[in-house]
């Protein structure tokens, strides 16, 4: 009984941390990862099966049974998946873009030119922009402007 809960607790602390991730950013790689803890609550669900002997039927810890297939299966999936999501989320968190600051102006060149604001730096209003969106199979949809050197 104790090992079930040992197995139990950090799988349902994965999942959560996983689904919570996953509806806040709603990419890929979080939704591998809450596909592969999901396929690893199936593999606790089905040691928990055995230890208590529901669904006999499926044939928990026998060789060439259901239950070994379904748990084998589903530890190989969370195994594949989780750490695919993991690794591919750490790395596209890695490569986001950072926003660098508008150009700044002399007092003599911001008064002289319409294209400055107050604080001397250039206005976007004065730059060509086009509006752009990203999604990747439905997921994180983007729309940002961005700086361009002419019209497209």
């Amino acid at each position: 009984m104790t090992v079930i809960i040992i197995g139990l607790v950090p799988a349902l602390l994965l999942l959560s941390g996983s689904a919570l991730l996953f509806f806040k950013t709603k990419t890929e790689p979080t939704l591998l990862q809450l596909l592969g803890t999901g396929c690893l609550m199936v593999v606790v669900i089905a040691h928990v099966c055995e230890a208590f002997g529901l669904f006999p039927w499926m044939g928990w810890g026998r060789p060439d049974s259901a239950g070994h297939y379904l748990d084998l299966v589903s530890a190989v999936i969370a195994l594949t998946l989780f750490p695919v999501g993991f690794v591919w989320h750490a790395l596209r968190a890695r490569q986001l873009p950072t926003i660098q600051p508008l150009a700044t102006a002399t007092s003599a060149e911001a008064a002289a030119s319409p294209a400055h604001n107050k604080e001397g730096r250039l206005s976007k209003a004065a730059l060509p922009q086009r509006r752009e969106e990203y999604s990747i199979w439905g997921f994180q949809t983007r729309e940002h402007s961005v700086l361009t050197s002419g019209p497209h």
